[in-house]
């Protein structure tokens, strides 16, 4: 019997396929992420985290039901007919026949379906618990701008059977999108993939003989993480038409978002994917930049084959090389695929930024999260986060605020912790973010850590002494460009690198990075306009009250960053240096850095030119014989960046010497 409904189930779907007036692109085929990237919302309850603007239409029944008929906010097509509306059920299904009678039942099934009305999309499986406590919802909101907007239909915390009679959540969202007609399927999260045991319908139901069902349904399991951002994201899209068979878009392109001109040229290369089920033996990649001429090459042979929804890199035979400094807008697309064109052109064509400086320096990643020792999920989100941090010792800088709630709270909230919590609108924990940008503690992983990667135009070397109770800081400030905005902030955070005394009720018994104070509190030190190559020096001092909590003020750690008020942007942080004094002038050096350093092939030399002149940077050996030899005609101040060739030369101590506008300077340089 198993075997016969197998059979019939295997022949609804063949024939599904062949009359479907859609087709649909798998999940693992899209890149991760949303569609389109215009909904950079996070996945939390509905009235409990939820950004603003979406709507609740969840008809908040327990037995399956429809919620009232809904407006498209534009003009939409369902298999090339306008439609106007859509109903919703809150177990998965959306129809836009809004006469459309009795709802789906929970118990989800194959399509084309007799339960499921005509011209519907299915999320057939998800189901509304019900009960006073319930965070259920199914809600609403649309994204982007004319003609090119989304409206996103979200099954909110939806739940889904799991092992032992239990129950787990799901996000999943039907999303509608202007002019391409397209419908997105859009796998959001799932709280333990583990645990659920999810069996779920995606597809469309044309009528009760045609329809479209993604493979794997109706036993259809989730492919989402656990992460409350879209960054592990995954989505179906629906395409009215037939399949293609030429159909190639670029997924991905190795060159970086910001590269230095005097390391130049620069390869051109990256992925291609194949959104079709026939194999490419030869198609042309083609790129302009700033909309100038194209650059083609063609590309076949096995190298370069692609198979069935497959993915394979390319090499362009040109190389690029910026003529100066400034901002590049590349676009990218192949064409000429298997000798004739693209048939699907809304995933042709891949734009990249490319800015191009003569020196950036990377951004030290600052972490700043909102937990609580009262707080059960702080408490997996903390192991979470350590787990990864450990493995990036002196990468990063954290600053945990305690906060005052739920119940009593974590005995070491402080009022400069709740304004940061008021700057960044936190209202649920734990909450965490990154340089300013939201991220999820208790779902971030390396790969997610290694995403939040950033460069920096500003850098900055601070110091501080403790005399007692009392703290003086010192931070020289170097803008690499001309900041004239008025908004940026430097502030200066006390953490005590662990503490034991804010035990609480959620089982935390040792806490690290627990903010303290700010020096000298939450505003911090507007820095006014910055002008390029110019230190900007300030210092601050705090003294501790005789009477505190501090538990050991030889574990404490100073960190300082500059923040855009109107942004919330971090733009650079660092871990300040503790010295006997502070001396200003060893934080405005000329040579900024040498990275890396020691080194082997090669190291990069980054350099401040005060004023205009001829600039000499020397590679000596500690024998003070001169190696190699850069000059450079400098016609602006500023930072830049040159790099020294090491290959060929012994293991040892080196010294790396500037010379220009009447000054001299060295830096060690170790070689391995």
């Amino acid at each position: 019997m198993k075997r016969l409904l197998l059979f019939l189930a295997m022949n609804v779907l063949l024939l599904g396929s062949v009359w479907s007036q859609y087709y649909y692109i798998p999940a693992n085929i899209n890149p991760s992420g949303n569609p389109g990237n215009l909904n950079a919302n996070t996945e939390e309850p509905f009235g409990d985290g939820l950004m603003p603007g979406w709507t609740n239409i969840d008809p908040m029944n327990a037995s399956p039901a429809w919620t009232a008929v809904q407006n498209i906010p534009f003009t939409f097509q369902f298999n090339g007919a306008p439609v106007t509306q859509y109903l919703v059920s809150n177990t998965g299904v959306l129809t836009f026949t809004t006469t459309a009678g009795s709802p789906p039942g929970s118990s989800n099934n194959i399509l084309p379906d007799p339960g499921i009305p005509d011209k519907s999309v299915c999320v057939w499986g998800v189901s509304w618990t019900g009960g006073p406590n319930c965070n259920d919802r199914i809600v609403t909101k649309t994204f982007g701008v004319a003609p090119n907007r989304q409206h996103w239909i979200q099954f909110n915390t939806y739940n889904i059977p799991g092992y032992n009679t239990q129950w787990c959540y799901l996000y999943y969202s039907i999303v509608l999108e202007e002019t391409t007609n397209n419908i997105y399927v859009v796998d959001q999260r799932c709280s333990d993939k583990g645990f659920c045991q999810p069996t779920l319908t995606i597809g469309l139901q044309i009528n009760g003989t045609t329809a479209v069902m993604v493979n794997g349904s109706p036993n259809l399991g989730t492919v989402a993480g656990q992460s409350k951002t879209a960054v592990d994201n995954k989505y179906y899209t629906f395409i009215k038409g037939s399949p293609p068979s030429r159909d190639l878009g670029v997924s991905w392109l190795q060159m970086s978002n910001f590269v230095i001109l005097n390391a130049g040229p620069f390869d051109v290369k990256g992925k291609v994917k194949n959104y079709t089920g026939t194999a490419v033996t030869s198609y042309d990649m083609n790129y302009s930049v700033n909309n100038g001429p194209v650059k083609t090459c063609n590309l076949t042979g096995a190298a370069y084959d692609i198979p069935a929804y497959g993915e394979e890199w390319f090499i362009h035979d040109s190389i690029w090389m910026p003529p100066d400094t400034g901002v590049y807008h590349f676009k990218y697309w192949a064409s000429n695929i298997n000798g004739g064109g693209d048939e699907n052109h809304s995933n042709d064509t891949m734009f990249k930024i490319v800015e191009v400086s003569n020196a950036f320096t990377p951004k030290l990643r600052l972490f700043e999260e909102f937990t609580s020792s009262s707080c059960i999920p702080c408490k997996d989100g903390n192991i979470n986060l350590k787990s990864v941090l450990d493995k990036y010792p002196n990468d990063y800088a954290l600053i945990k605020y305690a906060m005052n709630y739920p119940d009593a709270g974590d005995p070491y909230y402080t009022a400069e912790g709740g304004t940061r919590a008021t700057y960044y609108e936190v209202d649920s924990l734990p909450d965490m973010y990154v340089n300013g940008n939201i991220v999820d503690p208790t779902y971030i992983d390396t790969i997610q850590y290694n995403d939040l990667w950033d460069k920096s135009y500003m850098m900055f070397n601070p110091t501080h002494t403790r005399v007692g109770n009392t703290f003086s800081v010192t931070a020289s400030v170097l803008p690499f460009e001309n900041y004239t905005s008025g908004t940026l902030v430097l502030r200066v955070a006390v953490v005590e690198k662990t503490t034991t005394g804010n035990v609480g009720s959620n089982g935390e018994t040792i806490f690290y990075n627990t903010f303290r104070k700010f020096i000298p509190d939450a505003a911090g030190v507007n820095l006014g306009q910055l002008q390029k190559a110019v230190f900007k020096t300030i210092t601050r001092t705090y003294t501790f009250p005789t009477t505190n909590n501090i538990e050991n003020f030889s574990n404490l750690q100073v960190v300082v960053f500059v923040q855009d008020d109107a942004t919330k942007k971090v733009l650079q942080s660092a871990i300040s240096t503790q010295t006997n004094s502070i001396d200003e002038s060893t934080s405005q050096k000329h040579i900024l850095g040498l990275f890396p350093n020691p080194a082997k092939e090669s190291t990069q030399v980054q350099y401040l030119v005060a004023e205009p002149g001829m600039v000499t940077l020397e590679l000596i050996s500690s024998s003070g014989k001169t190696i190699r030899t850069l000059s450079r005609n400098a016609t602006s101040v500023g930072v830049f960046q040159n790099e020294f060739d090491l290959t060929n030369l012994a293991k040892g101590l080196y010294f790396v010497r500037l010379s220009g506008f009447n000054h001299s300077e060295s830096s060690k340089l170790i070689i391995q």
